[in-house]
């Protein structure tokens, strides 16, 4: 814009602090018209409207974040709705419980490499449950894999036994393991036996004004000691320590995940903690649209314990389970690549004849008029196939795809944004 005829003395624009006037005519500072909105103004008040002006373009709120679309200010508001950059983290936390002191002995060991078991069988991926207890349990021989020392510095005062899962810091497993268990733990548990074989009156007040007087408790100590010299056989009793379930699915945790509060501290105050079965915590720690979130969360979370019902017997090796919920249209199965619960659509018997192209080779617009009957995770799974799919996944569907900002770690230890991530979520 030309303002040749506006004056350059503050003085002069005295008025325009105070005009409302569409046609206004002070000679000093000649009105113009907005290129945005048409709307009258004087030229000095131009630099201040456009920071209000609805039609004035302007970048997304979340430039900084890696959208890059410009758009107009009063478009923001629907905009925001659905920004790729609009992204919100999930923090949903859940517990699951060891099975047993034993089964926690036995897990370590296998994580370490010190016990060698077979392979689990293929589960059905309908057993939604049993699949997301394999995936946590993952998780847990991973991180004893790394050293003690590295637990301990990532755990915090709610979670005092093991850090919170996943780890968040990727450290580099150990190479080699000794052949022993010197958790938090196990360490207490042995004090607390300690203590317990130890005489009950050992700082009685009268034995230590009057060493050698004998008094009715010592003489049941003694008497006890005597007893416990005696050998007593008692018939050995085989107890199965991991559920039949469970040991045919190599599973050591329960498949029930229970809901305690973040602010609860995992450690002497639970009552399960007296008979040594500790309590994990895991959190979900996915990025997802702000659009889609409200999807993962009654999917994943809010419904994800009444989806499965088993037979009451299911503990000793019952395999019987069925739906308490299920979709009117298709079924619900878990995704070992997502790892999380997908809907699946029915499945469809009609003949199509194959003339021996796969889907990678179909020219670009069928691929395109296939694709965009697709969701975000699909997407997501057919881009994880080929380069070829990978770019036209992004090239196309850019606007369903979320950005996220990728830090990177410089050589003094500081971190810093490397670039920007572009990556559909699974929902």
């Amino acid at each position: 814009m030309e303002y040749e005829e506006c004056s350059l003395d503050i003085d002069d624009h005295i008025h325009c602090r105070y005009c409302y006037k569409i046609n206004c005519n002070y000679s000093k500072c000649k009105m113009i018209i907005c290129t945005e909105c048409s709307v009258p103004l004087h030229p000095c008040k131009l630099d201040d409207h456009l920071l209000l002006c609805s039609k004035a373009r302007v970048p997304c709120p979340n430039a900084s974040g890696g959208c890059p679309l410009v758009l107009r200010r009063e478009r923001i508001g629907a905009h925001l709705e659905n920004c790729c950059a609009s992204v919100v983290f999930c923090a949903v936390q859940w517990n699951r419980r060891i099975l047993s002191s034993f089964a926690k002995r036995k897990m370590k060991r296998i994580a370490k490499g010190l016990q060698i078991v077979d392979p689990r069988c293929r589960t059905d991926p309908a057993e939604i449950d049993v699949n997301a207890a394999i995936v946590d349990q993952e998780m847990l021989l991973e991180s004893y894999r790394i050293s003690r020392s590295e637990r301990k510095r990532l755990s915090d005062f709610w979670n005092p036994f093991h850090p919170l899962m996943p780890l968040r810091v990727p450290l580099e497993p150990q190479k080699t393991f000794a052949d022993v268990d010197s958790s938090d733990e196990e360490n207490l548990m042995k004090e607390k036996l300690r203590k317990k074989r130890k005489s009950p009156f050992e700082n009685c007040y009268l034995c230590k004004i009057d060493p050698a007087s004998q008094h009715l408790h010592t003489l049941g100590n003694f008497i006890e000691q005597n007893d416990e010299n005696v050998d007593v056989k008692v018939p050995a009793i085989k107890i199965s320590l991991i559920p039949a379930f469970y040991e045919q699915r190599k599973l050591y945790i329960d498949i029930v995940r229970e809901h305690l509060s973040s602010f609860v501290r995992k450690a002497e105050n639970l009552s399960c903690y007296r008979i040594g079965i500790i309590v994990y915590t895991f959190y979900c720690n996915e990025n997802f649209r702000r659009n889609e979130y409200s999807e993962h969360y009654k999917l994943c979370h809010m419904e994800a314990d009444e989806y499965i019902g088993r037979c009451p017997m299911y503990i000793d090796g019952c395999p019987f389970f069925y739906f308490k919920k299920s979709p009117k249209w298709g079924s619900l199965s878990f995704s070992q690549y997502l790892s999380c619960v997908v809907h699946c659509p029915p499945e469809m018997f009609s003949i199509i004849p194959y003339t021996g192209m796969s889907l990678s080779e179909l020219p670009e617009d069928v691929l395109y008029e296939i694709l965009r009957y697709l969701d975000s995770g699909s997407l997501r799974c057919l881009a994880a196939t080929n380069h070829r799919l990978r770019n036209l996944c992004f090239k196309n569907f850019a606007s369903s795809a979320m950005v996220h900002i990728k830090w990177a770690k410089s050589e003094t230890g500081n971190w810093s944004e490397k670039c920007f991530v572009s990556i559909s979520s699974y929902v």
